[in-house]
């Protein structure tokens, strides 16, 4: 991939730091005490996302050009996505339920919201190797954890969580975990090919995240 500069300044890089964070921390936040570990999860990250577009709108209105915001609405899935959220609009009309909708579409909102601060602010090769990194550090942790509580090790701060006898790590449940592992897996495998100089690194977190997925027992 051609590095290329950004030729709009503007609060890129901060949306992209944010980025990084809410791709690293996501994963690895729980609260153990809570039954269900996704709410915390989508909490974070809808909150996240929130303080992040409402930064892309002020940025948008205060160091945007026609030419940027024309080649973010032309670019190859933008149509698509664009389309797609307008017809989640439109199946309101329709729910039995708005309550539950409107808690699915903030779900959704947070997928638009990554697509279009990423199309808008990730421009160089360099952050789009350390939104990689994130994605696959996590996904590191979250392996060697369960790892660990494989042999027994537990932190001390989490409840010991009854009826589940395979591992979650900071996912709370097995099959969520394998989820990310598959996906962060196919990453990792990514990281080592264009990696040069880290190459065995990368082969050790590659052998962490795949003993991880097979001790999980998920199909």
């Amino acid at each position: 991939m051609k590095e290329k500069k950004d030729p709009f300044p503007s609060l890129s890089s901060f949306i992209c730091f944010g980025l990084f964070e809410l791709f690293f921390l996501t994963p690895l936040i729980f609260y153990g005490w809570a039954t269900t570990f996704s709410v915390t999860k989508e909490t974070f990250a809808q909150i996240g996302f929130l303080v992040l577009t409402f930064i892309w709108v002020i940025d948008l209105f205060t160091n945007s050009s026609r030419e940027k915001i024309k080649w973010i609405l032309t670019s190859t899935f933008s149509l698509p996505v664009i389309i797609f959220g307008l017809i989640l609009l439109v199946s309101l009309i329709w729910s039995k339920s708005l309550y539950a909708s409107f808690i699915s579409l903030g779900v959704w909102g947070c997928f638009f919201s990554v697509y279009f601060l990423t199309l808008w602010s990730v421009r160089d090769k360099k952050w789009v190797e350390l939104l990689l990194i994130a994605v696959v550090g996590a996904g590191f942790i979250a392996a060697g954890y369960s790892i660990l509580q494989f042999y027994g090790i537990e932190l001390p701060i989490w409840r010991k969580v009854m009826g589940r006898m395979r591992l979650f790590s900071t996912f709370g449940n097995p099959n969520y975990l394998a989820d990310y592992l598959a996906a962060s897996l196919h990453l990792a495998v990514l990281l080592f090919l264009i990696q040069k100089r880290t190459k065995f690194f990368w082969l050790f977190v590659i052998a962490t995240l795949y003993t991880s997925l097979i001790l999980t027992y998920t199909r």
